[in-house]
């Protein structure tokens, strides 16, 4: 990260932070091009709204009436899909559906104003066995989607009208060896449910050590991809203070999958940015580099063609000729991954192979650069081994690898 950029993103940081509280941010004394630029990132690590509440006062004039008109555009939008979602859920209540409601709604309710947290979707789940008569209840209900392939993915997105549903049968990808073993959270999961009142409406929610690992797993499991974001380390921040967790559940989850490391840098992220309290029985772990990290990927790490073509490199083991080659050709397990519908059959490997290669080939010199995905794919290999994450004999991150004959 550029000097630059970490000043703008020590500003982003802060005046997130001060929103939070409710308050203003102090004047940092910036100018009009570095106030173009702090909120240029919060756009893009999804935090305008929130960004905006605290700083609008110091705005250059045309910069504060383009970002309020954007905000209105962002609340607005929300507020209509959160009404959709609440009217959704009441009306699948009614049929005997209750679907567990995680992220998204369940993170806007830790918020001073919810609506300024925007959420792309909302994220439920139900057992698979359950899953067609949720299925077929949202159609009835005017969603369109495709039909929800078993074997091959763990969920289905539903388009309303101002709303995007994401459901689940499986919290992460059971086919992944990279994501798989993450599925033992949802064991338990449903035998330990609390409702959660959100503007009038009731809904079925994980207890709150629960959902701080799904927090925290799924933090991890981007971070392996392509990298965190902001929110999702306010988003964690934010739930720790607000309720009393587990945390030796927390920590035994974790160690169990090989993240143990990496939480507590994640942990240390949301102590030094928004003031979480570190638990106990967590090492204090230096997180400056993976703040940096969330704040040159954005959301979940996509801000550019070049970090998303990055991570089969960081997949494949990080540096030299034979992770380089795994890069190019990643094996199946990673292609899954990328392109799910690689899971129906082996055969189907050496076409996404074609089709990954083709569309890289079309995006060179317009959204991507091969030298420069390998720059980033070599620096982010480093930063998973520094945090924990890494290839060793044939093991992917999590566990045993189910696929390591293959």
């Amino acid at each position: 990260m550029t000097e630059q950029m970490d000043r703008t993103g020590r500003i982003l940081i802060k005046a997130l932070a001060s929103s939070l509280e409710g308050r203003l941010l102090e004047d940092p004394g910036l100018s009009e091009k570095e106030w173009e630029e702090v909120m240029s990132l919060a756009a893009l690590q999804s935090v305008l709204p929130l960004v905006f509440e605290s700083v609008w006062p110091l705005l250059p004039e045309q910069l504060e009436k383009r970002c309020r008109a954007e905000v209105l555009t962002l609340v607005t939008g929300q507020v209509r899909a959160f009404e959709e979602f609440a009217g959704v859920y009441r009306a699948l209540s009614e049929k005997g559906i209750r679907p567990l409601v995680f992220k998204g709604a369940v993170c806007r309710s830790l918020y001073p104003q919810p609506d300024f947290r925007v959420s792309a979707d909302e994220d439920i789940y139900v057992r698979q066995e359950d899953y067609m008569e949720l299925h077929r209840a949202l159609q009835d209900l005017g969603f369109t989607c495709t039909e929800p392939s078993f074997r091959s993915a763990h969920e289905t997105l539903y388009r309303g009208r101002d709303l995007m549903i994401e459901g689940h049968w499986q919290l992460f990808p059971e086919e992944s060896a990279l994501y798989g073993e993450m599925n033992s959270l949802s064991e338990g999961i449903l035998f330990r449910t609390e409702e959660m009142e959100i503007e009038g409406t009731a809904f079925l929610v994980p207890e709150p050590t629960d959902h701080m690992i799904y927090l925290l797993l799924h933090a991890m499991k981007h971070f392996v991809l392509a990298g965190v974001g902001i929110r999702q380390i306010c988003d964690i921040a934010l739930w720790g203070r607000r309720y009393s967790i587990d945390w030796d559940r927390v920590r035994d989850t974790v160690s169990s999958l090989g993240g143990l490391t990496f939480t507590e840098a994640l942990l240390d992220a949301a102590a030094a940015c928004f003031d979480m309290p570190l638990p106990r029985g967590f090492e204090k772990r230096d997180s400056s580099r993976l703040v940096m990290d969330a704040l040159k990927g954005g959301t979940f790490g996509g801000s550019s063609r070049d970090r998303w073509n990055s991570a089969s490199l960081t997949m494949a083991g990080g540096d030299g000729a034979l992770p380089l080659l795994k890069a190019v050709f990643p094996s199946r397990t990673v292609m899954e991954v990328l392109y799910p519908w690689v899971r129906k059959s082996p055969l189907l490997v050496p076409v996404s192979w074609g089709v990954r290669l083709f569309g890289y080939v079309k995006r060179i010199g317009k959204e991507a650069s091969p030298l420069n995905s390998i720059r980033i794919g070599r620096e982010r290999s480093a930063l998973l081994k520094e945090y924990g994450i890494s290839r060793q004999k044939g093991t992917f991150p999590y566990g045993e690898n189910k696929r390591r004959n293959e």
